[in-house]
Protein backbone atom coordinates (compact mmCIF):
# COMPACT_ATOMS: atom_id res chain seq x y z
CA UNK A 1 0.00 0.00 0.00
CA UNK A 2 2.87 2.36 0.75
CA UNK A 3 4.34 1.70 -2.69
CA UNK A 4 0.93 2.37 -4.23
CA UNK A 5 0.61 5.69 -2.45
CA UNK A 6 4.17 6.64 -3.39
CA UNK A 7 3.44 5.89 -7.03
CA UNK A 8 0.26 7.96 -6.81
CA UNK A 9 2.19 10.96 -5.55
CA UNK A 10 4.76 10.53 -8.31
CA UNK A 11 2.11 10.65 -11.07
CA UNK A 12 0.45 13.72 -9.61
CA UNK A 13 -2.49 12.37 -7.61
CA UNK A 14 -3.41 14.93 -4.92
CA UNK A 15 -2.28 13.93 -1.44
CA UNK A 16 -5.77 14.71 -0.15
CA UNK A 17 -7.26 12.10 -2.50
CA UNK A 18 -4.71 9.51 -1.39
CA UNK A 19 -5.41 10.29 2.24
CA UNK A 20 -9.15 9.95 1.64
CA UNK A 21 -8.60 6.55 0.04
CA UNK A 22 -6.56 5.37 3.02
CA UNK A 23 -9.25 6.65 5.35
CA UNK A 24 -11.88 4.76 3.35
CA UNK A 25 -9.92 1.54 3.88
CA UNK A 26 -9.40 1.90 7.61
CA UNK A 27 -12.25 4.17 8.77
CA UNK A 28 -15.16 4.03 6.27
CA UNK A 29 -17.48 6.12 8.46
CA UNK A 30 -14.98 8.97 8.67
CA UNK A 31 -14.45 8.73 4.91
CA UNK A 32 -18.21 9.12 4.34
CA UNK A 33 -18.29 12.18 6.58
CA UNK A 34 -15.32 13.59 4.68
CA UNK A 35 -17.10 13.03 1.36
CA UNK A 36 -20.12 14.94 2.64
CA UNK A 37 -17.83 17.77 3.73
CA UNK A 38 -16.23 17.90 0.27
CA UNK A 39 -19.66 18.11 -1.41
CA UNK A 40 -20.70 20.97 0.88
CA UNK A 41 -17.39 22.75 0.26
CA UNK A 42 -17.78 22.42 -3.52
CA UNK A 43 -21.26 23.90 -3.41
CA UNK A 44 -19.99 26.74 -1.21
CA UNK A 45 -17.11 27.40 -3.61
CA UNK A 46 -19.42 27.70 -6.59
CA UNK A 47 -21.75 29.98 -4.63
CA UNK A 48 -18.79 32.17 -3.67
CA UNK A 49 -17.88 32.50 -7.35
CA UNK A 50 -21.34 33.87 -8.07
CA UNK A 51 -21.06 36.27 -5.12
CA UNK A 52 -17.70 37.53 -6.37
CA UNK A 53 -19.32 38.42 -9.68
CA UNK A 54 -22.02 40.32 -7.78
CA UNK A 55 -19.34 42.19 -5.81
CA UNK A 56 -17.49 43.22 -8.96
CA UNK A 57 -20.74 44.38 -10.56
CA UNK A 58 -21.56 46.36 -7.42
CA UNK A 59 -18.14 48.02 -7.52
CA UNK A 60 -18.66 49.02 -11.13
CA UNK A 61 -22.05 50.49 -10.24
CA UNK A 62 -20.62 52.47 -7.32
CA UNK A 63 -17.73 53.81 -9.41
CA UNK A 64 -20.06 54.80 -12.23
CA UNK A 65 -22.23 56.74 -9.79
CA UNK A 66 -19.19 58.85 -8.87
CA UNK A 67 -17.87 57.12 -5.74
CA UNK A 68 -14.15 57.00 -5.07
CA UNK A 69 -12.42 53.63 -5.27
CA UNK A 70 -12.19 53.23 -1.49
CA UNK A 71 -15.86 54.01 -0.91
CA UNK A 72 -16.82 51.80 -3.84
CA UNK A 73 -15.00 48.89 -2.20
CA UNK A 74 -16.64 49.53 1.17
CA UNK A 75 -20.17 49.95 -0.19
CA UNK A 76 -19.88 46.99 -2.58
CA UNK A 77 -18.62 44.81 0.29
CA UNK A 78 -21.69 45.78 2.32
CA UNK A 79 -23.95 44.79 -0.58
CA UNK A 80 -22.49 41.26 -0.71
CA UNK A 81 -22.29 40.22 2.97
CA UNK A 82 -21.73 36.55 2.10
CA UNK A 83 -18.12 37.28 1.11
CA UNK A 84 -15.37 37.74 3.75
CA UNK A 85 -14.85 41.41 2.89
CA UNK A 86 -15.41 43.02 6.29
CA UNK A 87 -11.70 43.75 6.71
CA UNK A 88 -11.45 45.26 3.23
CA UNK A 89 -14.43 47.50 3.94
CA UNK A 90 -12.94 48.59 7.27
CA UNK A 91 -9.59 49.41 5.69
CA UNK A 92 -11.27 51.30 2.87
CA UNK A 93 -13.25 53.48 5.27
CA UNK A 94 -10.06 54.09 7.27
CA UNK A 95 -8.41 55.52 4.14
CA UNK A 96 -5.68 52.92 3.91
CA UNK A 97 -3.49 52.82 0.76
CA UNK A 98 -5.00 51.11 -2.26
CA UNK A 99 -2.09 48.68 -2.44
CA UNK A 100 -3.05 47.40 1.01
CA UNK A 101 -6.70 47.16 -0.02
CA UNK A 102 -5.68 45.27 -3.15
CA UNK A 103 -3.77 42.71 -1.10
CA UNK A 104 -6.75 42.23 1.21
CA UNK A 105 -9.13 41.75 -1.71
CA UNK A 106 -6.76 39.27 -3.33
CA UNK A 107 -6.86 37.12 -0.20
CA UNK A 108 -10.62 37.41 0.27
CA UNK A 109 -11.70 36.66 -3.32
CA UNK A 110 -10.62 33.10 -4.04
CA UNK A 111 -11.53 32.99 -7.73
CA UNK A 112 -11.09 36.56 -8.97
CA UNK A 113 -8.82 38.03 -6.33
CA UNK A 114 -5.72 38.51 -8.51
CA UNK A 115 -7.57 40.37 -11.27
CA UNK A 116 -9.50 42.50 -8.78
CA UNK A 117 -6.31 43.43 -6.93
CA UNK A 118 -4.61 44.37 -10.19
CA UNK A 119 -7.54 46.63 -11.16
CA UNK A 120 -7.47 48.36 -7.77
CA UNK A 121 -3.70 48.93 -7.99
CA UNK A 122 -4.06 50.37 -11.49
CA UNK A 123 -6.78 52.72 -10.26
CA UNK A 124 -4.50 53.87 -7.45
CA UNK A 125 -1.53 54.56 -9.72
CA UNK A 126 -3.32 56.13 -12.68
CA UNK A 127 -6.27 57.79 -10.95
CA UNK A 128 -8.39 57.00 -13.97
CA UNK A 129 -11.96 55.78 -14.28
CA UNK A 130 -12.09 52.03 -13.80
CA UNK A 131 -15.83 51.35 -13.79
CA UNK A 132 -15.64 49.69 -17.20
CA UNK A 133 -12.77 47.53 -15.96
CA UNK A 134 -14.86 46.14 -13.12
CA UNK A 135 -17.75 45.58 -15.51
CA UNK A 136 -15.42 43.45 -17.62
CA UNK A 137 -14.19 41.59 -14.54
CA UNK A 138 -17.77 40.81 -13.54
CA UNK A 139 -18.42 39.52 -17.06
CA UNK A 140 -15.28 37.35 -16.92
CA UNK A 141 -16.37 35.96 -13.54
CA UNK A 142 -19.79 35.03 -14.91
CA UNK A 143 -18.33 33.41 -18.03
CA UNK A 144 -15.85 31.45 -15.91
CA UNK A 145 -18.64 30.00 -13.78
CA UNK A 146 -20.69 29.18 -16.87
CA UNK A 147 -17.78 27.38 -18.55
CA UNK A 148 -16.99 25.47 -15.37
CA UNK A 149 -20.61 24.35 -15.10
CA UNK A 150 -20.65 23.21 -18.73
CA UNK A 151 -17.40 21.30 -18.27
CA UNK A 152 -18.68 19.55 -15.17
CA UNK A 153 -21.93 18.64 -16.91
CA UNK A 154 -20.11 17.33 -19.99
CA UNK A 155 -17.79 15.12 -17.96
CA UNK A 156 -20.23 14.06 -15.23
CA UNK A 157 -20.97 10.61 -16.67
CA UNK A 158 -17.31 9.82 -17.33
CA UNK A 159 -16.26 10.99 -13.86
CA UNK A 160 -19.02 8.96 -12.22
CA UNK A 161 -17.97 5.84 -14.13
CA UNK A 162 -14.35 6.36 -13.14
CA UNK A 163 -15.17 6.77 -9.47
CA UNK A 164 -17.39 3.68 -9.51
CA UNK A 165 -14.67 1.59 -11.16
CA UNK A 166 -12.13 2.89 -8.67
CA UNK A 167 -14.44 2.72 -5.67
CA UNK A 168 -15.68 -0.87 -5.98
CA UNK A 169 -12.27 -2.43 -5.18
CA UNK A 170 -11.85 -0.15 -2.17
CA UNK A 171 -15.35 -1.01 -0.96
CA UNK A 172 -14.61 -4.72 -1.30
CA UNK A 173 -11.33 -4.29 0.58
CA UNK A 174 -13.20 -2.57 3.41
CA UNK A 175 -15.77 -5.39 3.45
CA UNK A 176 -13.09 -8.09 3.42
CA UNK A 177 -11.26 -6.40 6.29
CA UNK A 178 -14.43 -6.01 8.36
CA UNK A 179 -15.60 -9.58 7.72
CA UNK A 180 -12.25 -11.12 8.67
CA UNK A 181 -11.49 -12.61 5.25
CA UNK A 182 -8.13 -10.89 5.06
CA UNK A 183 -7.08 -12.29 8.42
CA UNK A 184 -8.02 -15.76 7.23
CA UNK A 185 -5.82 -15.25 4.19
CA UNK A 186 -2.91 -14.16 6.37
CA UNK A 187 -3.28 -17.27 8.53
CA UNK A 188 -2.65 -19.51 5.52
CA UNK A 189 1.04 -18.64 5.68
CA UNK A 190 3.54 -17.42 3.11
CA UNK A 191 1.35 -18.09 0.09
CA UNK A 192 -1.54 -16.19 1.59
CA UNK A 193 0.69 -13.27 2.48
CA UNK A 194 2.10 -13.23 -1.07
CA UNK A 195 -1.38 -13.19 -2.58
CA UNK A 196 -2.41 -10.43 -0.19
CA UNK A 197 0.61 -8.26 -1.00
CA UNK A 198 0.34 -8.68 -4.77
CA UNK A 199 -3.42 -8.23 -4.78
CA UNK A 200 -3.24 -5.19 -2.54
CA UNK A 201 -0.56 -3.61 -4.72
CA UNK A 202 -2.62 -4.17 -7.86
CA UNK A 203 -5.75 -2.84 -6.18
CA UNK A 204 -4.07 0.29 -4.87
CA UNK A 205 -2.29 0.85 -8.17
CA UNK A 206 -5.55 0.58 -10.12
CA UNK A 207 -7.41 2.97 -7.83
CA UNK A 208 -4.56 5.47 -7.87
CA UNK A 209 -4.50 5.26 -11.67
CA UNK A 210 -8.21 6.05 -11.82
CA UNK A 211 -7.73 9.04 -9.52
CA UNK A 212 -4.85 10.27 -11.69
CA UNK A 213 -6.94 10.04 -14.86
CA UNK A 214 -9.89 11.85 -13.29
CA UNK A 215 -7.61 14.56 -11.86
CA UNK A 216 -5.93 15.24 -15.18
CA UNK A 217 -9.28 15.30 -16.99
CA UNK A 218 -10.58 17.93 -14.58
CA UNK A 219 -7.51 20.10 -15.17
Amino acid sequence: MLLGFAWGLSVGVPAIALGAMALAVYRPVFALLGLCAVVVFERTRLSQGEDEGAFLQAMASELRSGAAVRMAIADAADRVPSLPLAQAARLARAGRPLDELASTLEGALTRNGALTAAAVRIAGRTGGKVADTFDELALIAGEDLELQGEARAATAQARLSAWIVGGIPVAYLVYATASGRLSALVETGTVGMGVLIVGGALLIGGVVGVIAVVGRAQQ
